[in-house]
């Protein structure tokens, strides 16, 4: 009789499971990268909950107290490349900017709420404060088709004007690579952000409004150079900043000139 039998098959058994294992590992670690690509290319793009995002437009938005301030004579409305700077007044040499940012709002919920009431209240008396506004950001990542923003934009800024407001416009900043995305995601996101600009400055050019594209400084190559960005590819650094400032200063100058 062989006693050794088992110990022997045991063994066998050992090894087989041992090289299953090191085989599952290494097809594991060999397709993860694959699969997370899958994932941030085909992940959902929808819009976040509409009663959600509203709430977030705080009474610092809709009740803002600004006659503490002097009234205001510029108001910023856009997402968070606007709002994540607290110290737009500092770096502009003014005490009269007030942000209307938030983080994450898409264009088409900026005109639900109604921005252009809520701006003209926070003006000087008797004078609505000129606008200084960039979106569509948040509206392409979540997968609104550029002519839709383009819409949403229109919308607000004839609400705007009609309101006695003047509008000074920033074209969409181009996106960066990132952990966050593919190279192919970002192609296509930037190739929306493109059409979006395109037919907003055609429209603005028609239609007699100012509107400024820093994409030619920040994203020379058509993606947001990394020296001006934060280092995830979406938000502006200090260097991308300051070109908003000098957006910022020049709307200054021309309010400034305006008669009393």
């Amino acid at each position: 009789m062989n006693t050794n039998a088992p110990i022997a098959f045991n063994y066998k058994l050992r090894v087989t499971l041992l090289l299953i294992s090191v085989i599952g590992a290494v097809i594991t670690y060999m397709t993860i990268p694959y699969y997370i690509d899958y994932l941030r290319e085909n992940s959902p793009r929808v819009l976040p909950p509409e009663e959600m995002m509203l709430r977030l437009a705080s009474d610092e938005y809709t009740n803002g107290d600004w006659a503490k301030y002097g009234g205001v004579s510029i108001a910023m409305i856009g997402d968070s490349n606007f709002e994540y700077e607290q110290d737009w007044n500092k770096l502009a040499g003014r005490t009269d900017i007030a942000l209307f940012a938030i983080s994450g709002f898409p264009a088409v919920y900026f005109e639900k709420l109604k921005i252009a009431s809520l701006v003209v209240k926070s003006g000087k008396e008797g004078t609505p404060p000129r606008v200084a506004m960039m979106l569509g950001t948040n509206d392409i990542f979540y997968g609104v088709p550029p002519a839709k923003v383009k819409g949403s934009i229109i919308r607000i800024v004839t609400d705007l004007r009609n309101n006695g407001v003047e509008v000074t416009l920033v074209a969409v900043p181009y996106c960066g690579e990132s952990r966050k995305w593919s190279k192919k995601r970002m192609l296509l996101v930037n190739s929306e952000i493109k059409e979006l600009n395109e037919l907003v400055t055609k429209w603005c050019e028609e239609n007699g409004v100012q509107i400024f594209d820093i994409n030619p400084i920040i994203a020379p190559k058509g993606e947001l150079d990394p020296s001006f960005s934060i280092g995830d590819g979406l938000h502006l650094s200090e260097e991308g900043r300051n070109e908003i400032v000098k957006i910022l200063v020049k709307v200054g100058q021309e309010v400034d000139q305006q008669p009393k």
